[in-house]
């Protein structure tokens, strides 16, 4: 058993229903998604370098960003 396998049950569910109602979203392989209190939880992990790229395809600029045990990122919309 692999580090990431409890990870994919919860991912492979997510896609599943993310498809069953046609949403056009789908959790990325580096999401997570668990069950707690209350209800699921989700939550987006970034790969190094990856929230500049999406920040600049959505038309923001990352203006402040600090790595730590959870990240801190100030963007803004490029004029």
């Amino acid at each position: 058993m692999s580090d990431d396998s409890p990870r994919r049950l919860p991912l492979a569910l997510t896609t599943l229903v993310a498809r069953l109602a046609r949403s056009g979203w789908r959790p990325e392989p580096t999401d997570v998604i668990w069950l707690g209190s209350p209800g699921i939880h989700f939550e987006h992990q970034f790969l190094p370098d990856a929230l500049d790229l999406e920040a600049r395809a959505a038309g923001l600029s990352v203006v402040f960003h600090e790595r730590k045990d959870h990240g801190l990122a100030v963007l803004m919309r490029v004029e």
